[in-house]
C-alpha cells in the first residue's frame, strides 16, 4: 500500500492556477485567431503591394491588411493617404500601378485586391473608392483606357471643386459626391452642369449644400439639367418655424 504523503494544495492556490491556466488558454484563442489574417497578408501579397506603394512618391501612407473572402479565400485590400494636393495625374497613377502590380506580380496571390485612397486638396477631403482587381485571371476591367480616362477624369473635377471651396468630394468608379457647406446662391458648377467627356456621361452625380437654411441635395446624371431657378424660388421661401428643412 502506498504510505507515500500528498501534496495538500490549499484552495486559493487551486483557483489561481486554473485563473492562471485560463488566461493562458484564452492568450492563445486570441493569437490562433490573429494568425490567419496576419498569414495571409504576408504569405498572399500584402508585403509586395506595401513596398511598392510605399515607394511611390504621391503616397504619404498605407496601410495593407487582409479581409476573409468566401469564408477560405483571403482579399487584400490597401488603404492609402496621398501627399496633400496630390493632382489627378498623380493620383489616378497610383490606383492603375497598384492595379496593374496586384495583375502582374506571382507573389500576389490574393483572391483579389483593393485599393483606395484619401488626401487633403487645399482644404477638402477627397476619397476615391476602392478599386478591385482579381490576381490570377485575365480580367482587367479595371485598367482598359476608357476606364483609366475616366478616372482621372473624375478625380480631376473632384480638385476642381476643392479648389472653388468644397468641403468634402466621394469619387468612386462612376459617381462623384460633392458636400459644398453653406452657400449664398446655387453654385455655378453643379456637377449636372459640368462638361464631361463621353467617358464619364453616365456618372452618378451628388450635389450637397446649405442655402438660406435649406439642406439642399440634388441628385442627377450627367446629361440632365438641375432647374436652377426652381432651386432658387424654393430656397428664398423662409422655412415655417419648427419645420425641418431639407
Amino acid at each position: 500500500m502506498f504510505t507515500g504523503t500528498r501534496e495538500v494544495v490549499p484552495p486559493t492556490a487551486r483557483s489561481s492556477r486554473r485563473r492562471r491556466s485560463g488566461i493562458a488558454v484564452s492568450t492563445l484563442a486570441l493569437v490562433l485567431a490573429a494568425l490567419p489574417l496576419t498569414g495571409c497578408a504576408t504569405m498572399n501579397g500584402g508585403h509586395t503591394m506595401r513596398a511598392w506603394l510605399e515607394d511611390q512618391s504621391a503616397v504619404d501612407a498605407v496601410d495593407v491588411y487582409c479581409v476573409s473572402y468566401m469564408e477560405t479565400g483571403c482579399g487584400l485590400t490597401a488603404d492609402v493617404a496621398l501627399v496633400p494636393d496630390t493632382n489627378a495625374a498623380d493620383a489616378a497613377a497610383v490606383i492603375d500601378g497598384a492595379l496593374e502590380k496586384a495583375m502582374e506580380d506571382r507573389h500576389v496571390t490574393a483572391d483579389y485586391f483593393s485599393i483606395e485612397l484619401e488626401w487633403q486638396y487645399r482644404s477638402a477631403s477627397l476619397t476615391h473608392y476602392g478599386v478591385i482587381v482579381y490576381p490570377r485571371t485575365t480580367s482587367d476591367d479595371e485598367l482598359t483606357e476608357p476606364v483609366r480616362a475616366r478616372r482621372i477624369e473624375l478625380i480631376g473635377i473632384a480638385i476642381d471643386l476643392a479648389q472653388s471651396g468644397a468641403e468634402s468630394v466621394t469619387i468612386g468608379s462612376n459617381s462623384l459626391d460633392v458636400k459644398r457647406g453653406k452657400v449664398d446662391a446655387v453654385p455655378t458648377d453643379l456637377l449636372a452642369t459640368t462638361s464631361f467627356s463621353d467617358n464619364a456621361a453616365t456618372v452618378s452625380l451628388n450635389d450637397r449644400f446649405t442655402m438660406n437654411g435649406w439642406e439642399v441635395q440634388i441628385e442627377s446624371t450627367a446629361d440632365n439639367q438641375p432647374p436652377l431657378d426652381a432651386i432658387d424660388q424654393v430656397t428664398a421661401i423662409p422655412p415655417a418655424p419648427g419645420t425641418e428643412r431639407g
